[in-house]
């Protein structure tokens, strides 16, 4: 493991990015994303993400690129297809964050640096989402690796890693916008001023280079323009790109708008289970600042410049979210594999939090594999009893896998223990992505009971004739996005007065209707109105979502509700 660290790390990473993404689709994401690709794959429209049949500017659309060309490969699509952009996204950002580790410190730290990656828990749970995010973490890491190596190179190598560096940048904008360049540009300007070797860096590359960015983030925005006029550009750049970090300004309605102390409060949690060796790290490099040599020191500045002023920026933002922070999760990660390997002196209280809380590490991993253990041999020996819940198709396989591989583990660790400090490191880090591994394998064959909207898909395909339009009222784009993506039909949003246009119609006319709630929104208001209609089907999907098709016509003379709240 330790000799070959990056086939280890290939291994790991492909095993733990691909587990578990073949489940359906889940909120609150997944099903827009899902539909815009397939959308941009149906229509041939690459230079405007649609969903709805609607403009949908709040990002660029590199993540959809990419996940129409999975589709345009398999010749079809489903959830576990759209998923595989995000899991080579997570790939490749683990092998990016071992390259920028090389650059500053030894195999093993790199290793664990990107092992630490694959599982902090925010970029651990969202690498496996169908987010566009997954590609800028990609971007951002890259522009870091190619940033670094250029400036401990000279002449033809120098040359291309700022190539690739410019490439990355570009890739960034095409992914998130003016944000997705702002984060890295923050970070290496940091790094330049506080290394004091901006005069260095400097050159004509950053003339070509920029030029390089601008002409693909113009020929873009031009082709953007092209296909939606003023109106396109003034809604993405205006709207969603200066909207979102100064909401009040703009007039900005979306969600995710959160006090500036957000990321103070919840970024503990995000980098989880390693925040408490994060903060030994940052407290063991000050302290022992003077013991490093130069090229340890200018590998923590870069950690620092690449992670500090992006949380400063992104908390001035007005709308928040975890995932938020993933960009910075690469080099936080790499301080902490870096800190296992360190030989410094540590303080008495120092060594009791890392030692208790290595036992901690373990003792989780051990937990989560008993309780697989006893889920598997409670379904042997009595599925019957068992809740419904538990017995999934893909539980079997999937959870035999990682107690295979848990086990295979604790035989080597018991056969060869670790000895010194920088082994348990390396073995408890291992540990952990397996466990992780196991969980990424069982958890979506129970979730997906709980979020799946197939039962909703199914029902609308059996009631819903398909050469009949689907209205919607007051639709959320989750719900644009199952019906699309699923049903391959463009959903009609409709007010109240088109309700009751519908409800006089001489033939059946469809109707969906969602509610956050099982009882009042959307459908009360139906039924206060008294639009006549028929209830069709009725399903509840996640965080009680409600989602109902209802038939409106001349045939439908009455509201018809069965006792109890059951569809007739």
């Amino acid at each position: 493991m330790r000799q070959r660290p990056l086939l280890t790390l290939a291994v790991l990473a492909a095993l733990l990015c691909s587990a578990g993404i073949s489940h359906e689709l889940w909120t609150p994401d997944e099903p827009r994303v899902a539909e815009i690709g397939r959308a941009m794959w149906a229509s041939g429209d690459w230079a405007m993400p649609r969903l709805g049949g609607e403009p949908f500017l709040e990002k660029p659309p590199l993540y959809w690129w990419v996940q129409s060309g999975v589709f345009a490969l398999a010749g079809r699509t489903d959830a576990a297809l759209a998923r595989v952009p995000s899991a080579l996204c997570a790939f490749l950002t683990a092998l990016l964050t071992y390259a920028l580790g090389r650059r500053y410190f030894d195999r093993v730290a790199a290793l664990l640096g990107a092992l630490v990656l694959l599982t902090m828990s925010e970029f651990a749970i969202t690498s496996h989402w169908i987010v566009v995010d997954n590609a800028l973490v990609t971007a951002v890491t890259a522009a870091f690796a190619c940033f670094a190596h250029a400036r401990g190179r000279r002449g033809g190598p120098r040359a291309l890693c700022l190539a690739g560096m410019y490439v990355a940048l570009a890739a960034a904008f095409l992914s998130k916008g003016v944000i997705g360049l702002a984060i890295p540009a923050l970070g290496m300007a940091a790094h330049l001023l506080w290394t004091r070797s901006l005069r260095e860096f400097a050159g004509w590359h950053l003339v070509a280079g920029g030029l390089f960015v601008l002409g693909v983030a113009g020929a873009w925005l031009f082709a953007l323009w092209l296909d939606g006029g003023d109106d396109a550009l003034r809604t993405f750049l205006v709207y969603n790109q200066l909207g979102r970090f100064l909401p009040g300004a703009f007039e900005y309605e979306g969600g995710h708008t959160r006090p500036i102390w957000y990321y103070a409060v919840n970024a503990p949690a995000h980098w989880m289970p390693w925040t408490p060796f994060l903060a030994l790290a940052l407290v063991s490099a000050r302290r022992c600042w003077n013991g490093f040599d130069a090229r340890a020191r200018e590998g923590i500045q870069l950690c620092l410049s690449a992670s500090v002023p992006a949380v400063l920026a992104l908390s001035l933002a007005g709308t928040k979210r975890g995932m938020y922070l993933d960009p910075i999760c690469p080099p936080l990660a790499l301080l902490v594999g870096a800190w296992m390997v360190w030989p410094a002196q540590r303080s008495r209280w120092e060594n009791r939090i890392e030692h208790g809380w290595w036992l901690a590490l373990v003792s989780l991993c051990a937990a989560s594999f008993a309780t697989i253990v006893v889920a598997l041999v409670l379904v042997s020996l009595s599925p019957v009893s068992i809740p419904p819940i538990v017995v999934t198709r893909g539980f079997w396989p999937w959870s035999a896998l990682g107690v295979s591989l848990l086990a295979a583990f604790a035989w080597l660790w018991r056969r060869a223990p670790p000895s010194t400090r920088v082994d348990r490191h390396v073995a408890s880090t291992v540990l952990v992505v397996l466990t992780a591994l196991q969980l990424f394998l069982t958890i979506p064959s129970f979730v997906d009971r709980y979020k799946s909207f197939v039962p909703f898909v199914e029902a609308l395909r059996e009631y819903v004739p398909a050469d009949r339009p689907v209205y919607a009222y007051r639709p959320d784009e989750t719900l644009l996005g199952v019906v699309g993506f699923y049903t391959h039909r463009i959903v009609t949003p409709i007010e109240m007065k088109a309700l009751e246009e519908l409800a006089e119609s001489s033939e059946t006319q469809w109707v969906v209707v969602r509610d956050r709630r099982q009882k009042g929104g959307n459908y009360a208001a139906i039924q206060r109105a008294e639009i006549p209609h028929r209830l069709v089907s009725e399903q509840v999907v996640g965080n009680r979502r409600t989602l109902r098709i209802l038939a409106l016509g001349a045939m439908n003379t009455a509201s018809e509700r069965a006792p109890g709240g059951n569809p007739q």
